[in-house]
C-alpha cells in the first residue's frame, strides 16, 4: 500500500513538472513573436528612403502594429518633426541629455518625434529607434511639414 501511494505521488509530481516546462516554452515562444530586437524598418520621405533600426521594447512592439504608417509630421524648433497619435503607447521615458540626428522617440505617451539635428535636451523621451545613416536627413525633411511612410 505504501509503495502504491509513493508511486502515485511520483506520477503526480512528474505531471506537474511537465506542465511547468510547457508553460515556460509557451512564454518563450510568445516573447519571440513580440520581440523587435534587431528589426529594421523603412522610413520614406518623398523619394528618399532611410533604414530605421528600432529598439526592443513594449513601445515599439505596439508601434509596429500600426504599420504601415503614413502621416504628415509638423515642424518644431528647427530640429525636429512631430505627430500626435490618437492612441497612447506604453512608455519608459528617460532624459537622453543629447539628441542625435535620426533619433525617433515618443514624447509623452502619444507624440512621435523625429529629430534631424544634434542638440542637448532637458526633456524625457521613450526611445523607438534611430535612422541608420542620417547624414542628409535635415535636407530631406526640409523646414516645414513633411509627409512620411514608415513600413516593415
Amino acid at each position: 500500500m505504501k509503495f502504491l501511494f509513493m508511486a502515485l505521488i511520483l506520477i503526480i509530481s512528474m505531471i506537474g513538472l511537465t506542465g511547468c516546462g510547457e508553460s515556460k516554452k509557451v512564454a518563450e515562444k510568445k516573447h519571440l513573436t513580440t520581440s523587435t530586437e534587431n528589426q529594421e524598418l523603412k522610413i520614406k520621405f518623398a523619394d528618399q528612403t532611410f533604414e530605421l533600426i528600432i529598439e526592443n521594447n513594449p513601445t515599439t512592439a505596439k508601434f509596429i502594429k500600426n504599420l504601415p504608417l503614413e502621416i504628415d509630421m509638423q515642424e518644431l524648433n528647427g530640429n525636429e518633426k512631430y505627430f500626435y497619435f490618437n492612441e497612447s503607447f506604453p512608455t519608459n521615458s528617460i532624459n537622453p541629455k543629447t539628441i542625435q540626428a535620426g533619433d525617433l522617440m515618443l514624447y509623452g505617451d502619444n507624440c512621435l518625434v523625429l529629430f534631424y539635428e544634434n542638440f542637448s535636451t532637458r526633456y524625457s523621451y521613450t526611445r523607438l529607434g534611430r535612422i541608420k545613416n542620417p547624414e542628409n536627413l535635415a535636407e530631406v525633411v526640409g523646414s516645414g511639414k513633411v509627409h512620411i511612410i514608415i513600413s516593415n
